[in-house]
């Protein structure tokens, strides 16, 4: 199955959910495909880390009373092209208070998640983050007081938790006000993200009666939704409401949005005749930034595809999509004829809602490999479980040990001349580490500018780090051959990250050395995750331990400086 895909400047990048040749295994996988879609640009990248629902649990007895502790992870969201991130918990029915972040080239992991001041717990459910960078999530928040609740948004930072005070205003994007009613059928919530932009939707279905029984309908009958930029800026001043009831879906599948705030809702619609199904057929809704559909989409802002001669989407078939910077609609979708030949297709739209014909055509993944095949027909030759899983074992024994004599870039081919990014981490102080793919095989000098500030690097052995950063800016990297221009980077996809600094446990500094005011306006000093300050904030102490801190200096209007809060992230370790 298909769990959610994006795309940007060097492709369609579509995450798959498989099950394994024994016990049912859970596998994810991100599969890339080039931006024209000739083929894809490699074999699938694969990721350790279950992302299921729930982990797994194991039970204690504790004066005769059987407690369940439980890990659960929410659906996880595609970072670039070689890492995913999920918000979780560690225990059973508690609040998040972590996110399991996974990269291609290394274990699973859980990083702590920070909590901002003035709220309690973050937001849990289906889809509750979303993408702003490689290194970045926005996830939500409620506030309760005596007059209500806000709903909040925050950009995480998945290396360590820590929550981005440059982001909005004050740290945070607050969401206009909603009325709610008490009705179960209503107010889904879940958070989407687009080229340069992340949304807040709230997702309504109408009560029905089936069999004297009332329950939700499948398909929504309003969505509304509030855009905002990846800095925290609003794009729409209020809630935009569609109805959906307009478009008779059948279900919805998927929810995009765009660089203006249009929305889009992908899924598929029943055709009957004479009250006898008939067919499904795959359409897509553009609705705008009024709520009303977008009549310069498809047919009435409408497009439909009828599994025949438009594209090859129908029967039903659970269709996911992505939108990307010149607001074109991809579609993705498994397409089957038994459980062991599955063709992953995807098809491009024009802005207007057709089919695009300048791409190469469907995209189907190629034939399994040798290595990929072998485990399968080892089961199928086995002629018991037991011998199934021995004989999958041994051959995939073989293949780890084929796969571990490969050189280690070896996961991903890249369509193309010039480098393409693959990953910014803020690893060591002050600091960008930056990795790059190339397609050519032959040693290449590649350099990464960090902006603003145009500090480079230029290796040739696809990574290199950029030193000399300012840990309270976040910077914007490119790569590029060694001596050509670089190109901005794409709003859809440009890896964004902010420096770390680091400190000695037990150390002593003054704050001014890890962040400036920005003024000489009166300075307010504020730190979380185990740091101190001292009274007249001239010293900053770090624990004993390791840990991860954030320091905080808002500086107050000073002539023709307007208020400025800056903040740096402190991992204090040996």
């Amino acid at each position: 199955s298909l769990s959610s895909m994006t795309v940007d400047a060097s492709g369609v990048h579509v995450l798959v959910r498989s099950s394994g040749a024994v016990f049912a295994e859970r596998e994810l996988s991100i599969l890339t495909f080039a931006p024209e879609g000739s083929a894809p640009a490699g074999r699938p990248i694969e990721f350790a880390g279950d992302f299921e629902a729930s982990e797994g649990y194991e039970v204690e007895e504790v004066e005769g009373t059987s407690w369940v502790n439980e890990r659960w992870t929410d659906s996880p969201v595609i970072l670039g092209t070689r890492r995913l991130a999920a918000i979780g918990s560690t225990l059973a029915d508690s609040e998040p208070n972590m996110v399991l972040l996974s990269d291609a080239d290394g274990e699973a992991r859980d990083v702590p998640l920070s909590l901002p001041l003035t709220i309690t717990s973050w937001s849990a459910g289906a889809h509750s983050a979303a993408m702003v960078d490689t290194g970045s999530i926005v996830a939500s928040a409620k506030v309760y007081s005596d007059s209500g609740s806000e709903q909040r948004l925050y950009k995480v930072n998945v290396e360590n938790g820590s929550v981005d005070v440059g982001f909005g205003t004050d740290g945070r994007a607050s969401l206009p006000g909603i009325e709610r009613d008490g009705d179960n059928c209503r107010w889904q919530e879940r958070l989407e993200s687009g080229p340069g932009v992340v949304a807040a939707l709230v997702i309504d279905h109408e009560a029905i009666v089936v069999d004297e029984v009332e329950e939700c309908g499948e398909a929504p009958s309003t969505v509304s939704w509030a855009v905002f930029t990846t800095a925290g800026q609003a794009v729409t001043t209020d809630w935009a409401v569609a109805d959906v009831t307009k478009v008779d879906f059948t279900r919805v599948s998927d929810h995009l949005v765009d660089t203006r705030g249009n929305l889009y809702l992908v899924g598929f619609r029943d055709v009957t005749e004479n009250g006898e199904f008939v067919r499904s057929n795959a359409i897509v809704a553009k609705f705008g930034p009024t709520g009303a559909l977008d009549p310069s989409f498809g047919t009435a802002g409408v497009a439909t595809f009828d599994g025949t001669s438009n594209a090859l989407f129908g029967a039903g078939i659970e269709v996911i999509g992505a939108v990307d910077a010149q607001e074109r609609v991809h579609l993705a979708a498994p397409v089957r004829d038994n459980d062991l030949n599955v063709d992953l297709l995807v098809a491009r739209l024009t802005a207007a809602g057709a089919i695009d014909a300048t791409v190469a055509g469907t995209m189907v993944p190629p034939e399994p490999t040798e290595a990929q095949s072998a485990p399968r027909r080892a089961q199928e030759k086995a002629e018991s479980t037991r011998e199934a899983i021995e004989a999958v074992v041994a051959v995939e024994a073989t293949n780890i040990e084929r796969e571990s004599r490969l050189p280690t870039d070896s996961g991903i081919t890249v369509i193309t001349t010039k480098p393409v990014l693959t990953s910014v981490k803020a690893i060591e102080d002050r600091s960008l580490t930056v990795s790059w793919s190339l397609a050519s095989p032959q040693p290449t000098f590649v350099t990464a500018t960090a902006s603003p500030g145009g500090r480079t690097c230029t290796s040739e052995k696809g990574s290199c780090v950029i030193r000399g950063l300012d840990p309270s800016i976040s910077y914007s990297v490119v790569v590029a051959p060694k001596g050509e221009a670089t190109a901005e980077p794409a709003a859809s996809g440009g890896a964004t990250v902010k420096p770390i600094v680091t400190m000695k446990p037990g150390r002593v500094a003054s704050p001014t050395t890890y962040v400036r005011p920005a003024s000489r306006g009166k300075a307010t000093w504020k730190v979380r995750g185990g740091c101190t300050l001292n009274e007249s904030n001239t010293r900053i102490t770090a624990p004993r331990r390791d840990a991860t801190c954030q320091l905080i200096v808002t500086t107050a209007k000073f002539g023709s400086t307007p208020k400025t809060t800056k903040s740096v992230t402190i991992v204090v370790k040996k």
